[in-house]
């Protein structure tokens, strides 16, 4: 777990991990400068459950992505589970995820739904956890290509349902310290690259959605655009009006931009092809703004000579 100033929220979720059906064996938590009473909340839990609580504190901060990995690198159990200072989860969450593995051994990685909670935890309706990141499993059935996923459509990897065994140390360091992406979408490309990574539909945890939140969900008022470009790009709902294949380009072009961006970042060896994902989303681009042409040629030119002058969604050569 990671912390950063979440006395608000961090006993209710501490309680919650300490309640699992199947406990846990130790909490390593990493703070990165709480100002708050973020640490008077864990010396207590501490001192009620001695030896359980692991509590480092960062000499300077981290921010997020190298917070997480310090954290892991610090875990010495067979299974790492990654957890948000403000969720709650399940009673059975950890049984329910070591079934998966059990099950599916070949697995490093597995992920969860989730339910979808207000800063007082009163269930919203919002719809679940996937659905607001965009995973439309329910849509596609049979399996899914995690990989494919991640990288042309969008992450659905959230850390707060994310379990790791901790072989993937070996592979997932350093985690990139980059904007252009979070831990959790760093470790599920990694995973779904190497075709270990898995899911179980269960709501295990409950995320909540609050204003001071690092990472959140999408906003409600673009939550069905989203899901419709998805659907599109997919060919569930295949649509080839110039608006809908303008919100599909920006899809595209969002996914060249981080990914392009990571490669300028990260200057150690990747274990994924980042040259091949940059070149699948550039052809997707220009195969898209054919279609666009074919649509609607005026306001193609229009579009494009807009986004020329303000130097948006330009190509690289």
């Amino acid at each position: 777990m990671c912390t950063y100033n979440g006395g608000r929220f961090i006993s209710e979720q501490l309680q919650s991990i300490i309640d699992q059906e199947l406990p846990v064996d130790e909490i390593v938590i990493c703070d990165d400068g709480s100002k708050d009473d973020t640490f008077a909340v864990i010396e207590k839990f501490q001192t009620t459950f001695p030896g359980l609580i692991k509590l480092h504190i960062n000499e300077v901060n981290l921010r997020v992505n190298k917070n997480f990995e310090k954290a892991i690198s610090l875990c010495k159990g067979d299974f790492i589970f990654l957890s948000d200072q403000d969720d709650v989860w399940r009673k059975d969450k950890t049984k329910k995820i070591l079934e998966v593995f059990e099950a599916n051994p070949q697995l490093e990685g597995v992920f969860s739904n989730g339910d979808l909670i207000t800063e007082t935890g009163e269930k919203t309706e919002r719809g679940s956890l996937w659905e607001n990141v965009q995973f439309i499993d329910k849509y596609i059935g049979g399996e899914v290509d995690l990989y494919y996923y991640i990288s042309m459509l969008k992450n659905m990897v959230t850390g707060a349902a994310l379990c790791i065994r901790k072989e993937a140390k070996l592979f997932i360091f350093p985690i990139a310290d980059s904007s252009a992406m979070f831990h959790d979408e760093w470790i599920g490309l990694n995973l779904a690259y190497r075709k270990t990574l898995g899911f179980t539909p269960e709501h295990l945890f409950s995320y909540r959605v609050h204003a001071t939140q690092q990472i959140g969900v999408i906003k409600p008022s673009s939550l069905e655009r989203h899901i419709r470009v998805i659907k599109n790009i997919l060919g569930i709902e295949k649509k080839e009006g110039f608006k809908d294949l303008l919100e599909v380009r920006k899809s595209y072009f969002r996914n060249y931009k981080k990914f392009t961006k990571l490669k300028n970042n990260y200057p150690h060896p990747l274990n994924f092809p980042l040259d091949r994902i940059i070149e699948q989303n550039r052809k997707k681009i220009l195969e898209t703004e054919k279609r666009m042409q074919k649509s609607n040629f005026l306001l193609f030119s229009i579009h494009k000579t807009a986004d020329k002058i303000v130097g948006k969604r330009q190509l690289k050569p």
